[in-house]
This record gives C-alpha cells, structure tokens and sequence, in this order.
C-alpha cells in the first residue's frame, strides 16, 4: 500500500513480536484505505497463525450484540466492526464489556473517521493507530494531475474526481466562486442540487467539494497577492483567503458525529455571502 508503510512495518512488528493488541482502533478519513490495510495486511498475518475474520459492517445495536455473543462463543478470531461513527450510545454501551475482556483468545479492531465518534471509555481501552497523510507525490501515483493531487487526501478521494469528471468538478467549483455572492439567494441555494448532503444521495461529496473550493480560493489569493499592490487585489485576495477559512472550519466539523451537513450547509451559504458582499 503507497502511503502507509510505517504503519505496516509497525503492525507487522507486534504480531512478530506477539504484541498485537486485543482491542485497537484504526482511523483515518473515508477512502483513506483503513478496509485495505486490514484486509490486505494485518489479517493475512493472523490468519498464518490460525485465526480467522468475523466481520460486522452493520453497527446497529442488534447486530453488535450478535457480535458479542459470537465473541463469547468462539475462540481464536478476528472480528473487524468497520465504519463505527455512527454507531448509538446504546451499541457502544453494549460493546464495553466486551473489550474489556477481550475473551477468547480473540483481537478487535474498530475502524472510525474520528476517534472522537465514540465513547470515552472505550478509546481509553484501546491502541489506536491512525492512517498516515498521503503526499501529493504518492497520490500522483493515483492520478496524473496536479489540481487533483493538492485537493485530495487519499485514493478514495482521487477516485471520486475522476469519477465526477475532472475538469467538469473544477469547473463547477470554479463557477461556484464566481457566482455565489452576486446571484440572488434563492440560486445560491441551489448548489445544493449538485452536491450531496447525504451519504446515500447522487451530487459531489459535500466534503470534497468544499476542499476544492478552499484550494481554488488559496490559488486566487496568491494571485491577487502577487498581481501587484493596488488596493482591488489585495482586497480580492483578503476576500478569497476569508472565504477559505470560513470554508475549512465547516470541512472540520464534517467528522463529528450528529452534526447536521444540511446545517452546515445552509450557514456556510450565509456566511460566505455575507463576508464577500461586503467587500465587493
């Protein structure tokens, strides 16, 4: 796997040494390759010394609870609960006992965006590992273009561009900036229409969009600023570099649990209306 090497060399080295833990947690954004990792590189070093995988992608609290009972009844088997941010308090609670002891012989991993999507109790009680940042070098391994290399954080994301279309996504988000504080509001909502503010729902990924739009602003900023030093350019790239900032701060509340993106959404159209119509 390109872009995680010290993590494999380190999982590799506590099962050698038999120090894997019973209980860890592994993070990192969606597409960052936490599946992969797994499945690729620490199971196949388990299943050498005879264990074998019980996967649960469902984190509903029935589901958890036939995890755990299952866990109890067998012995020597890895059981992998992937994608637990969004997994209920009561499931959570019902998961406690469970890594506390750890029975059977048996290891856990919980894959999660954020660490902080779950509960106290249990992060204490783990080892977590976090996927490592890809550079914009390896993700050129991924895709031949620069735009997308510095917008994306990992393969998943690159994945997406190319699937939207690379030029038809920079373009729209391009289009974006040009547009929303000059049309009315009712339009300026209507960005809504191709972006998706649902997981399960058609448009661009909410997240991905805004940090193509950051990194779009960030560019023209740095044009203004180097355009020269009369009063319009700098002004047009204080505007771009306040735009960014408003943007980032809502791409960093995207992870945490029960927050709404359509509220997200909405406000940060207010916001960035409001601070570019003032200083046009």
């Amino acid at each position: 796997m390109i872009g995680q090497e010290n993590l494999i060399k380190q999982f590799n080295t506590l099962i050698d040494n038999k120090t894997f833990p019973r209980f860890c947690i592994l993070t990192g954004l969606k597409g960052s390759g936490k599946k992969l990792l797994i499945n690729e590189v620490i199971y196949p070093r388990l299943a050498e010394i005879g264990y074998q995988k019980y996967v649960s992608e469902d984190v509903k609290v029935d589901s958890v609870r036939e995890m755990i009972s299952m866990a109890y009844k067998l012995r020597d088997m890895f059981f992998v609960i992937t994608d637990a941010d969004t997994m209920s308090p009561a499931a959570q609670n019902a998961m406690l006992k469970l890594v506390e002891e750890c029975p059977g012989n048996n290891y856990f991993i919980l894959t999660l965006q954020d660490s902080r999507n779950i509960l106290d109790t249990i992060r204490s009680r783990a080892q977590i590992f976090s996927m490592e940042v890809y550079t914009p070098d390896e993700l050129k391994t991924f895709v031949d273009d620069d735009r997308v290399a510095d917008i994306c954080e990992n393969p998943g994301e690159v994945s997406l561009i190319k699937s939207y279309g690379i030029d038809e996504f920079l373009n729209y988000t391009s289009k974006v900036i040009d547009n929303i504080s000059t049309v009315s509001g009712a339009n300026a909502f209507k960005i809504a229409d191709k972006v998706s503010l649902k997981d399960d729902a058609n448009g661009y990924d909410l997240k991905l969009f805004w940090k193509a739009f950051i990194n779009q602003c960030v560019t023209r900023a740095i044009q203004c600023f180097e355009a020269g030093n009369d009063i319009d350019s700098k002004s047009d790239g204080i505007m771009y570099i306040k735009g960014a900032r408003n943007t980032l701060n809502k791409v960093n509340k995207l992870a945490i649990k029960g927050v709404s993106r359509q509220m997200l959404f909405d406000t940060w159209i207010l916001d960035i209306r409001k601070e570019w119509m003032e200083w046009m």
